[in-house]
C-alpha cells in the first residue's frame, strides 16, 4: 500500500502553519506545500496605521530548507497551481 501524500495549495503562512499541525498530530505520509511565491513562507504582518505612513514592518519568515527538512515538508515554490488532477497523482 502506498504512504498518503497531502498537497497543501498555498504556499504561505496558513499552508506551512496546516503542514507543520499535521505533523504535530502525528501525520507521517508525504507533505508538499506548493506556492506560487518565490521565497519562504513568512508571517504576514497586520494592517496597521505604521504600514500607512511608510514604515516597513519587519518581515518574520515562519519557514527555512532546515525547518522543512526537519519535518519532512517539500516546498515547491515560484508554481502557480491551476489544477488538481488525482487521477493523474491518485
Amino acid at each position: 500500500m502506498s504512504r498518503p501524500h497531502h498537497v497543501i495549495v498555498g504556499a504561505g503562512q496558513s499552508g506551512a502553519n496546516a503542514a507543520f499541525a499535521m505533523r504535530r498530530a502525528g501525520f507521517e505520509g508525504a507533505i508538499t506545500i506548493v506556492g506560487a511565491e518565490n521565497h519562504f513562507p513568512y508571517e504576514r504582518p497586520p494592517l496597521s496605521k505604521d504600514a500607512m505612513a511608510g514604515d516597513a514592518p519587519v518581515i518574520k519568515a515562519i519557514a527555512s530548507d532546515e525547518i522543512l527538512a526537519e519535518r519532512s515538508i517539500r516546498h515547491i515554490h515560484s508554481v502557480q497551481a491551476v489544477a488538481i488532477d488525482r487521477a493523474t497523482h491518485g
